[in-house]
């Protein structure tokens, strides 16, 4: 029984009935859609609909090395596994990559608020091989990090960069631009066909036909 616990409940996570729709999250039991869904909701109203279908928002710490894991799978260099342990063939994951490079954007479940000199962070996190758990501690982000700024594809275990881009230039395989956090803000992924962005400055309130989620689930 796979478990997302949080500070005031515990929920028991349902497997899709279409698990091929999914993509198996590394090294676990949990995999996480295609493509996005529960589009035109804020930030509260995605979280309370997965909820009640059993699913869960990933985290910038789970879907940002996800994200990686597709990229170097679309080039060949790693192997992705559907959500019924079918290996896919490089073109299948050059699909699987398409709307994470060039259309998409996505929730992801990170709230930040300012607290005594110091910016915390709410996400979720594989704890273990049958638990994801929600915790708050203090935002880890390196201070020669700029707002706006591009950033390497390297990440922290909160899901932050960890370094400013080598490159100068955006590049789809080697960087994003990533965007501060603000007291009381949310986090986001976007991309388009000329740029890819971690936000962590988003209102919550905000809702459009173009934005919803990757939702994850149990696996088999």
């Amino acid at each position: 029984m796979l478990k997302y616990v949080r500070e005031d409940e515990e929920a028991v996570l349902k497997m899709p009935q279409n698990l091929s729709a999914y993509i198996r999250l590394s090294g676990t039991p949990f995999v996480i859609a295609r493509e996005q869904s529960h589009n035109n909701l804020d930030f509260d109203a995605t979280d309370a609909a997965l909820k009640e279908e059993g699913l869960f928002m990933p985290s910038p710490a789970i879907f940002m090395p996800y994200r990686n894991q597709v990229i170097k799978a679309a080039i060949g260099d790693v192997r992705l596994c559907d959500g019924t342990g079918k290996m896919l063939t490089k073109e299948e994951a050059k699909d699987v990559a398409k709307p994470l490079t060039a259309h998409c954007q996505a929730w992801l479940y990170a709230i930040f608020a300012d607290q005594q000199g110091k910016t915390l962070i709410t996400y979720n996190r594989i704890k273990n091989k049958d638990t994801i758990e929600e915790v708050t501690e203090a935002l880890q982000l390196e201070r020669n990090i700029t707002d706006g700024s591009l950033v390497d594809l390297v990440f922290n275990e909160q899901g932050m960069p960890v370094r400013k881009s080598r490159e100068k230039e955006y590049h789809i395989y080697y960087n994003i631009y990533f965007c501060f956090p603000l007291d009381g803000s949310v986090a986001g992924f976007s991309a388009v066909t000329d740029g890819a962005c971690l936000s962590c400055g988003g209102g919550r309130r905000v809702s459009d036909s173009a934005l919803g989620v990757f939702a994850c689930a149990a696996g088999a």
